[in-house]
């Protein structure tokens, strides 16, 4: 097999893969959150967030202006946070609202408030650039308004260090299923599309697709019969036969729709937030839609989910191993990773090295 020849864009992917790139990122899960101040660490930044008069998260620097006191050890008076050393109040807007003994309060006393949401049980922050450059992406699974409930099981998991591009490269890398995770294959197939292939007018439509944050694939295989997921989905009376997973990235996340023989088994999806050089969480969300039949879709959800929780526990001691470099000799087989570094290493280099959202629409089209 022959290795692999580098471009000038594979290039770009080598210095730049690493990098944490502007996106939404999640800081904690929604539960975690409750009415006293939280210190958590966001692409490398101090913050602290807690829930205003309304319920809704607010995040502002960690560390108080006035004397650079923790404001995590502080509380929460009226939807204002008040710092534990001299009473400072920040509101909702991240304005310095109260300051005992002083009658006039100096702007340098303000704080940015960051853009934060929360939904699907995560609290998520835009990080990277000042403004959010899309909008948080749509689980639509998770927003129907009519029809069955889905079955959901979240979980996470410690990455370290690991970067963010390393862990979404990892649905289109085809030979780790079989070698690492085990799987037994008749065959394999992954296609890079150019386009997603949901219409605008569906639930499903990526809109981060409009500014060049999307990129797609879509995997599909078939298993052995000896593979044991397989043995155990027929016992079970859900056979999954010919496999197909339509994949949809943006720059810190992955949706995973799983289809067997037409139907839709699975939708996963996966985030990853660096804290810190050597600190970082995995979020996923695994769901399993409901067709009317209560045993066999809970068997379904326990099989399909149990195995989006567990396979990220063989990858992570290895991301662990492989540091932050990616001069590793590539082969084709290698292919399909590369055309996603190419495509990450292009939002990166558009929106912060050259500070420019528009060009990356074209970036990973023109490696």
């Amino acid at each position: 097999m022959a290795e692999m020849k580098l471009t000038d864009s594979d290039l770009d992917a080598r210095r730049l893969a690493s990098s944490a790139a502007p996106s939404w990122y999640v800081l904690a899960a929604a539960k975690d959150l409750t009415r006293r101040p939280m210190g958590v660490c966001g692409r490398g930044e101090e913050l602290v967030v807690w829930r205003g008069r309304s319920g809704r998260p607010i995040a502002i620097d960690r560390y108080c202006p006035h004397h650079g006191a923790d404001l995590a050890l502080g509380d929460v008076r009226d939807g204002t946070l008040r710092c534990a050393f001299h009473g400072w109040r920040f509101d909702e807007q991240g304005l310095c609202s109260s300051m005992p003994g002083e009658e006039r309060i100096p702007n340098t006393a303000h704080r940015r408030i960051r853009h934060v949401r929360e939904r699907y049980g995560l609290v998520w922050i835009w990080s990277g650039t000042e403004e959010p450059l899309f909008p948080l992406p749509v689980i639509s699974e998770l927003d129907r308004r009519a029809g069955r409930s889905p079955y959901v099981h979240s979980f996470r998991h410690d990455i370290g260090g690991t970067p963010v591009s390393r862990v979404h490269e990892n649905a289109v890398d085809t030979i780790h299923l079989a070698e690492l995770h085990n799987l037994s294959l008749k065959s394999i197939d992954i296609e890079v599309l150019d386009k997603p292939l949901w219409a605008p007018d569906d639930s499903r439509w990526p809109a981060h697709a409009e500014v060049g944050a999307w990129y797609g694939s879509v995997l599909e295989f078939e298993l052995n019969h000896s593979d044991s997921v397989d043995r155990i989905a027929r016992l079970l009376g859900v056979p999954l036969g010919r496999i197909r997973i339509v994949i949809d990235k943006w720059p810190s996340g992955t949706i995973a729709r799983m289809h067997s023989d037409g139907v839709h088994r699975n939708t996963v999806v996966i985030t990853a937030s660096p804290y810190g050089p050597r600190t970082g969480s995995l979020y996923g969300i695994s769901i399993t839609p409901k067709h009317g039949r209560t045993v066999r879709d809970l068997l379904s959800h326990a099989l399909i989910s149990t195995k989006n929780h567990r396979v990220p526990l063989q990858d992570i001691p290895l991301w662990r191993t492989l540091g932050r470099s990616y001069d590793g000799v590539l082969v084709r087989s290698d292919a399909p990773i590369m055309a996603y570094r190419r495509w990450y290493a292009g939002w990166v280099k558009a929106t912060l090295v050259e500070g420019d959202a528009g060009k990356v629409a074209n970036a990973g089209a023109s490696a």
